[in-house]
């Protein structure tokens, strides 16, 4: 097996493993506030964070991305101003 092929397969292993383990973690939050709260707390709370994320990927423009892909992106005038 090349040296590219076990790399690229150890990151996807690892990759899959972080994403499969947030979402475990994220059921199991789930499950505990279900227990913790009012069901119509719960449903407020779930509907919060829909807006919160909805809100958050709508202003996300892409400035981070930009900065990294830009020629002038380690001089600090460009940097502060972005």
């Amino acid at each position: 097996m090349s040296n590219l092929k076990k790399i690229t397969l150890t990151g996807a292993f690892w990759t899959l493993i972080g994403y499969g383990g947030s979402q475990v973690l994220r059921f199991g939050s789930n499950l505990l506030l279900t227990r913790l709260l009012f069901p119509e707390f719960f449903g407020l709370m779930g509907l919060v964070n829909v807006f919160i994320i909805g809100l958050a990927l709508f202003s996300d423009v892409g400035i981070g991305v930009s900065i990294v892909q830009n020629k002038r992106g380690e001089e600090p005038a460009f940097a502060n101003t972005a």
